[in-house]
């Protein structure tokens, strides 16, 4: 991805491991502020330290809306 990202906030879902967090890992490479959203904290947030760049986890599920809006606060 050549396009800058700076300033921007992105969420990936499922970026733990795999594709996802491939996903987070180009996000983040192009400046963007990435949440990565996993069913377990410590996966996410592993993820985001080895991402580095100021990736963060958060815990969330997608197949429940009161999980993620329990994620975002609203």
């Amino acid at each position: 991805m050549t396009q800058s990202l700076k300033g921007r906030s992105v969420v990936v879902t499922g970026g733990s491991k795999g594709i996802g967090k491939g996903i987070a890992r180009v996000f983040a490479l192009s400046g963007a502020k990435v949440a990565i959203i996993a069913r377990h904290l410590d996966q996410a947030e592993a993820a985001a330290a080895e991402i580095g760049h100021g990736a963060f986890g958060v815990v969330g599920d997608v197949t429940s809306l009161a999980s993620i809006e329990s994620a975002f606060g609203t």
